[in-house]
């Protein structure tokens, strides 16, 4: 089979010839392979793939979509999110068209299509990004010569508002909350800037009470109702627990011990035997924080140490972002008066 070795690059690539819709031939190369069975199964792949739908000019939008969903490593969420994005948004105005036919006039309709339709800016630009992903797949795998999109403008992110409950508000309110184990899990979102889907998954096993520390390695996807890896690589870490929190967390556990026949470590902290329910706490959380959403106690989180002139590094590692960048852009903002701070030296 004509696959070679790059040994320059330490890795493998194929040729493979076919004939176009015009039968003329042509070479399709395609490198980076790590290993030469990878490079031999892509060419076999491709081969197959031809005489099933033609040349690569034969492939429809669909096809190649579903191509870059199958090759690419996604986490199940992402890819449920993007097969439901396709369906609702592309399959229709896009599936059917052969992708070497797809023009810069039907991308810039398809973008404004999608900023007149979709309520929210974000969502529109997520889809549109999903739309260019499989553009770029297309040139990668498909000989697709250039980009139709390229003269299309990205659609701009639009910084989003958010919303902070102040500490004395969210104390006095969340005493309020009829049910325990929701008022409890409120308790930990708001001081450790949990996400919703990390509290549900936090087990005892995952709680070190001597280091005062909560280990998140796990979110629950509220949409399969599974448990999976956390959000990015960063959001994998230790969170520390303050005082009162790890005596809120003895009190549960106590109370469990008692309550629940043949507890084990594995056991949800908030939930028991199976994880709490997401809807229930949703509803139970509505009742009484009805101008927020239960992501916002992550936001107040974070306000609450920034207004403490936590440092914006530290604050990074805390809420767990990728880069320090992440942050400054999501809560730069409440460090304005250390400008100020830093320029009243000159005074001095």
């Amino acid at each position: 089979m004509p696959v070679y070795k790059d040994e320059q690059r330490g890795t493998y690539y194929f040729i493979a010839w076919y004939k176009n819709i015009y039968g003329k031939s042509k070479q399709k190369m395609v490198r980076g392979f790590r290993r030469e069975r990878d490079a031999k199964d892509a060419e076999a792949e491709f081969r197959v793939r031809v005489k099933k739908h033609g040349a690569p000019e034969d492939m429809t939008f669909e096809e190649v979509f579903y191509h870059n969903i199958e090759h690419t490593e996604l986490k199940p969420k992402t890819k449920r999110r993007r097969i439901n994005e396709y369906n609702k948004h592309m399959k229709d105005k896009l599936g059917n068209i052969k992708i070497h036919a797809i023009t810069t006039q039907q991308c810039l309709e398809f973008k404004q299509y999608l900023l007149d339709n979709l309520k929210s800016n974000e969502t529109a630009r997520t889809v549109f990004s999903g739309f260019k992903v499989v553009i770029n797949h297309a040139i990668k795998y498909f000989e697709l010569p250039k980009d139709p999109a390229k003269a299309v403008p990205a659609i701009k992110r639009v910084k989003k508002k958010h919303s902070y409950i102040r500490r004395q508000e969210f104390d006095k309110r969340v005493q309020t909350m009829d049910n325990e184990v929701f008022k409890n899990m409120c308790i930990f979102m708001f001081y450790t800037g949990l996400r919703i889907g990390e509290a549900i998954a936090l087990q005892w096993q995952d709680i070190d009470f001597e280091l005062k520390e909560a280990d998140i390695n796990k979110t629950y996807d509220y949409d399969s109702k599974e448990l999976g890896p956390p959000k990015t690589e960063a959001s994998a870490d230790v969170v520390p627990l303050a005082d009162f929190l790890v005596g809120m967390l003895e009190e549960i556990k106590s109370k469990q011990q008692t309550e629940m026949y043949g507890f084990k470590e594995s056991y949800y902290i908030f939930g028991g035997m199976v994880p709490t329910s997401y809807k229930a706490f949703h509803v139970a959380f509505k009742k009484v924080f009805s101008e927020y959403r239960p992501h916002d106690l992550r936001h107040s989180y974070a306000s609450f140490l920034a207004n403490r002139k936590v440092d914006i590094f530290v604050l990074k590692s805390l809420m767990r972002h990728d880069n320090v960048q992440e942050t400054i852009n999501t809560y730069g903002h409440l460090y304005k008066e250390k400008k100020h701070e830093a320029i009243s030296f000159l005074n001095d």
